[in-house]
């Protein structure tokens, strides 16, 4: 009987602290400057405009949310949502102009809880290539 208590209490205990951690990730407002670190770039020839276009369709057509969009700052940041394997993650997207013509594009990655690791920098892997196609198909 002792055995049973105690494991109703840690699955308690456990359900308290996942629930601290979804009101948490769902409540945490997306990061508006650059990130420091985590950025993953790539240039292309396209126009700062048609690149983000190119976001935005990316977006709406794999189901992450536009959290934020500044033309002006040439700033686009998505989200996702919780899964089994993560709270969720900010992708700040950052476009603008080199000083060869090109267009660079800068794509960083947050957790919406504070975690980072693989799963962070494989999401952002995904983000990017998806990116990256969707501007190939365009361009």
């Amino acid at each position: 009987m002792l055995y049973v208590e105690a494991l109703a209490l840690a699955i308690i205990v456990w359900l308290i602290i996942v629930c601290v951690f979804c009101v948490i990730a769902t409540m945490r407002k997306p990061p508006l400057k650059k990130p420091r670190r985590y950025i993953k770039s790539f240039e292309t020839t396209l126009r700062t405009d048609e690149v983000m276009k190119s976001i935005v369709n990316f977006a709406i057509r794999t189901g992450y949310r536009i959290e934020n969009f500044d033309e002006k700052e040439g700033r686009i940041i998505l989200s996702d949502g919780i899964t089994l394997t993560s709270w969720g993650f900010f992708y700040p997207i950052f476009i603008s102009k080199s000083d060869s013509g090109s267009t660079v594009v800068e794509i960083g990655v947050r957790g919406k809880a504070s975690i980072v690791g693989t799963i962070a920098f494989r999401c952002q892997e995904r983000v990017l290539n998806g990116i990256k196609g969707y501007i190939f198909a365009r361009g």
